[in-house]
């Protein structure tokens, strides 16, 4: 993959980073170039795959929206937390940064890594198992209420919520609220391709 063009330097370095794995986009966000370590990730088949093929269903859509925004113009930088699906195995959560450029057929550079450190797309060994108010919480969460709104929902007090979430985060071993959502992804809690966000009822005591 070539270190050549402003769309490569502009994401910061990045793909000069061991830690970090970079591919190129088309504008209808197909692969079209990907460095060694993305290719080993999710396959040397991944040039002419759509971006949605590697990304988790829970995420794909939201993904997507930001990434044609950033092709149209209208962004000039994406930075999120996702969850991807490598070669046959499990889920991972991970950090995107992209930017518009690449040069070419190149429109967007996404530069990936794991939020652990280290790319492992092991399933979680024991079922993360939550009662029904952190349930709902999370599921607030991760449809982008704020500790406020949910608090007004549960009629909680604000600092009771986010007494809740800060456990949730670190239950689920996130750095933040936006990984935790993506961690519970990640691990099954919250079920792919529903809106608004649900928890696993089997996850439920």
């Amino acid at each position: 993959m070539s270190s050549e063009g402003t769309g490569r330097s502009s994401v910061g370095g990045r793909c000069d980073a061991d830690t970090w794995s970079c591919a190129h986009l088309d504008a209808s966000l197909r692969f079209v170039d990907a460095d060694p370590t993305f290719r080993l990730e999710f396959g040397d088949d991944v040039l002419g795959r759509d971006l949605g093929d590697v990304l988790h269903p829970g995420f794909a859509e939201s993904v997507r929206a930001q990434l044609a925004d950033l092709v149209a113009g209208r962004l000039s930088r994406v930075a999120l937390h996702s969850v991807v699906q490598g070669r046959g195995r499990g889920p991972a959560v991970v950090e995107v940064t992209a930017v518009a450029g690449g040069g070419g057929r190149a429109k967007v550079v996404l530069a990936v890594r794991p939020e652990q450190g280290e790319w492992s797309f092991e399933p979680r060994r024991e079922p993360l198992v939550l009662t029904e108010l952190r349930a709902r919480i999370l599921e607030h969460v991760a449809a982008g209420m704020s500790s406020a709104q949910s608090a007004r929902t549960l009629y909680l007090s604000k600092p009771g919520v986010e007494y809740h979430v800060a456990s949730l985060v670190r239950k689920l071993g996130a750095a933040n609220r936006t990984a935790m959502v993506a961690m519970a992804y990640a691990a099954g809690v919250l079920m792919p391709d529903q809106w608004p966000p649900k928890v696993d009822p089997i996850l439920i005591l």
